[in-house]
Order: structure tokens, then C-alpha cells, then sequence
């Protein structure tokens, strides 16, 4: 169909994760078809009598590919330029990266099933703004920030970029770090995507 698959893990995951809106991990007919609607009508507008439905297809799907790969420029460019503003506290408030990583994982992993009626940006600003307000210690820092009942996220997902979950703790030796950092990043989203979305106007 001719969709360009940068990435052969996350574009898939996406694709799927938009035709099954109830997030139960099943895609009926009715979802199926619905997440073409929007194809269609454009070309209704434009006056197409005849459709070629592999177009309206491979047009969908590479749609949501561009919006899911522009949203993930804007977060993990907010990532890394929150990590410029903690990242003096190398050496006395954490050693590694390693608890940094976890919680991209844990609150922007393609891989989990997310609340119904919450997308992925959204869903990452609430875990962030919630985190900040937690009372974390050095001890259960990451159960508090990383876990969430609220999805499927495996706990293994959570931690994939780190050894275990001890390993992460044990690299934080401030955990006010973990709360600087993402309220750092929630302040960097918001930047970014103020002068993305001006600059888009401004087009």
C-alpha cells in the first residue's frame, strides 16, 4: 500500500490503536469502517463520484502516521530539553539515566493501552502533572511515579530500558529530581507545542 513504516514496532501500534477507539483489543467492522470516514468525506467534498478504496486506505493510514510522528518530535524534543534543565544534578542528585528513560517508558510507551477517551499526549501530561504532586522518596519513587492501574502497561514495558526496577531506584539519590524533571517536561510540551502550532498558523 505503499505506507512508509519508519518505524517497524510504533507505526504499526499506532495504525491499530486508532481503529480500536474502545480499546479492548479487538477491531470490529463498525471501527474498521468508521476510521475511513474521514477520508471519504474529504473526497466527497472534492467531488469524487468514484473512490478507490486502497487510496482512502493508504491515505488514513499515513495521516495518522504524520500526526503520531510529529506529536512524538514535540514530546521527545520537550524530553530532552527538560533534561537540560536537571541535568547539573549528574553526579550528586542521580548517576545514571536510567529512572529518566523509565518514565518516558512508563508514561509515553506505544505499547499501552490507554484509558478510553485519553490519547497518549494527554495521557503523558496527566502522569507528569500527578507525579509532581506525589510525596516521593527515594524508596518508592518508582512504584509511586511509574506504576498506574489505570492501563495495561506491563511492569517489564515500565523498566525496559533499565536492568530492573532496583537498578532505577538505586541511580536516584534526590528524588526531587524525579518532580523537577517532569515538571520540566510538562513546561517544555507546552512551549513546544505553542510555537509548533504558530508556526503552522503562520503557513
Amino acid at each position: 500500500m505503499e505506507i512508509d513504516l519508519k518505524d517497524k514496532v510504533n507505526d504499526p501500534l499506532v495504525i491499530f490503536q486508532t481503529m480500536d477507539p474502545d480499546r479492548n483489543g479487538h477491531i470490529t467492522e463498525r471501527e474498521w469502517g468508521s476510521c475511513f470516514e474521514p477520508a471519504i468525506k474529504q473526497r466527497e467534498a472534492e467531488g469524487q463520484a468514484r473512490m478507490d478504496f486502497e487510496d482512502i486506505m493508504k491515505d488514513t493510514f499515513n495521516k495518522v502516521l504524520e500526526a503520531a510522528r510529529a506529536e512524538r518530535a514535540i514530546v521527545i524534543e520537550a524530553f530532552m530539553k527538560a533534561y537540560e534543565k536537571v541535568k547539573d544534578g549528574f553526579g550528586s542528585r542521580f548517576m545514571t539515566n536510567n529512572w529518566r528513560f523509565a518514565i518516558f517508558d512508563a508514561f509515553y510507551s506505544p505499547k499501552m493501552v490507554l484509558p478510553v477517551g485519553e490519547d497518549r499526549i494527554g495521557y503523558l501530561k496527566r502522569r507528569l502533572a500527578e507525579t509532581v504532586k506525589k510525596d516521593l522518596t527515594v524508596e518508592n519513587w518508582a512504584k509511586e511515579a511509574l506504576g498506574d492501574d489505570t492501563t495495561e502497561l506491563a511492569k517489564e514495558e515500565s523498566f525496559q530500558r533499565t536492568k530492573s526496577v532496583e537498578d532505577s531506584i538505586k541511580t536516584v539519590k534526590d528524588v526531587t529530581v524525579i518532580a523537577d524533571f517532569c515538571q520540566a517536561w510538562l513546561d517544555e510540551l507546552e512551549i513546544v507545542e505553542k510555537r509548533v502550532a504558530d508556526q503552522a498558523d503562520a503557513k
